[in-house]
């Protein structure tokens, strides 16, 4: 944040009456780096996906000052660039893919520290019964388990006790094994990779990560940050995923996700277990998240 923040104080003395300034941010706040400037209406997010060349996806994220007409042209210019934008109406850390994907790597990490299930099954789960490009583990060393971490200890401080890192990712930043980058992380790359098996998947983990990703889902509709169809298109684009969190919660059941989550919260305490409100009506009526 500081880093950005000198570098916009800067750009601000040279650039046009005219200009547009963006950030690529995964996560940081665009609303409190627009404030560096003197035209926060001329001020948003263009977060590209990795690797951006291939990528379809951009979010377009509006800070609290961020005009209409801004939005507009950064969806064009993401339009004219092959890509396609979806619009992230709140400034909110993690927008929505990482939103989604970094509080799903963390419980990963916690379901194998508290010892209730294998890295090898959660994996297995995520890939081959979910249906999700890579596994948990497999798709953190991907990206880089720091660059995962950074950005959760970010929602830790802002969104609080819900996005706790687990101990298990910290200690993997320590030891700098970080993951593919640096030839091992939860998987050693220099001894042949993630060996997933395709058989060793759990319905108590599917239900645990279903259950989260459904609060996730929940906390960003009730917020305004994004509505069930943006989120699951985000996803899709952004995370290859072959549906979205939204459309896999209401398929598995929105009652039996709250059922997992107040089991989870009355054994641990934890506050990442706590069903959000929105989440508790839709279950109370009956409904999904698509109706």
């Amino acid at each position: 944040m500081a880093i950005k923040k000198d570098v916009y104080d800067e750009v601000v003395e040279y650039a046009p009456e005219e200009a547009v300034f963006v950030s690529n941010t995964s996560s940081l706040s665009i609303t409190e780096l627009s404030e560096v400037t003197d035209r926060p209406e001329r001020f948003c997010g263009m977060h590209f996906f990795n690797p951006p060349v291939r990528m379809d996806l951009v979010e377009v994220i509006s800070g609290k000052h961020t005009s209409e007409d801004t939005l507009e042209l950064i969806e064009g210019l993401a339009e004219s660039m092959g890509k396609t934008p979806v619009r992230v109406r709140k400034d909110s850390p993690g927008f929505i893919v990482n939103r989604i994907l970094v509080p799903l790597m963390n419980e990963a990490a916690w379901i194998v520290e508290s010892g209730d299930a294998t890295m090898e099954a959660v994996d297995s789960t995520t890939k081959f019964d979910m249906g999700l490009p890579m596994g948990s583990f497999e798709l953190a060393d991907q990206v880089g388990i720091d660059v995962g971490y950074h950005v959760l200890e970010y929602m830790y401080q802002e969104l609080g006790d819900a996005y706790k890192p687990c101990p298990l990712l910290g200690s993997k930043v320590k030891t700098e094994e970080l993951g593919k980058k640096t030839g091992k992380g939860f998987y050693d790359y220099e001894n042949g990779g993630a060996d997933i098996p395709t058989d060793a998947g759990s319905e108590a983990v599917e239900a645990r990560l279903l259950a989260v990703l459904a609060n996730e889902v929940a906390g960003l509709v009730s917020e305004d940050v994004a509505d069930p169809a943006a989120i699951d298109k985000a996803v899709k684009l952004g995370g290859g995923w072959p549906d979205g969190p939204a459309k896999m919660a209401d398929d598995h059941g929105l009652a039996a996700l709250v059922e997992t989550l107040e089991e989870l919260h009355e054994e641990t305490g934890e506050k990442r277990y706590e069903a959000e409100a929105y989440l508790r009506e839709l279950a109370a009526e009956g409904a999904g998240f698509y109706g």
